[in-house]
């Protein structure tokens, strides 16, 4: 399962798109642009519409666009990743220098 997020490459302008879409949660192509294809690519985001009603009219229903599951286990994933490749590093340095300074200054 890790290895489908290791392959998910976003933009800036995607990453804050999906950020808007936690509190918007139904938005439409327009709010998407260019990274519509994209984040559909990656299953990140899934279309609303239903596709069930094919009868011909004047105006085609807008289609609108929400955040799927895969997209909540992807920032799950990457917040780990954080934690386990930057933060848990930095406490542990900072833990064992701080250990060490008491442990010298005790000594002389």
């Amino acid at each position: 399962m890790s290895s489908d997020f290791d392959e998910i490459c976003l933009l800036f302008p995607e990453k804050f798109k999906l950020f808007c879409m936690r509190f918007k949660k139904t938005v439409t192509s327009g709010f998407l642009g260019k990274s519509e294809k994209p984040l559909m690519g990656y299953k990140l985001i899934s279309s609303n519409y239903s596709f069930v009603d094919t009868t011909p009219a004047d105006e085609a229903p807008e289609r609108t666009f929400s955040l799927t599951e895969k997209y909540f286990r992807y920032c799950a994933y990457r917040r780990k990743k954080f934690f386990d490749s930057k933060l848990w590093p930095l406490i542990i340095s900072i833990v064992a220098s701080v250990i060490t300074s008491l442990i010298t200054t005790r000594l002389l």
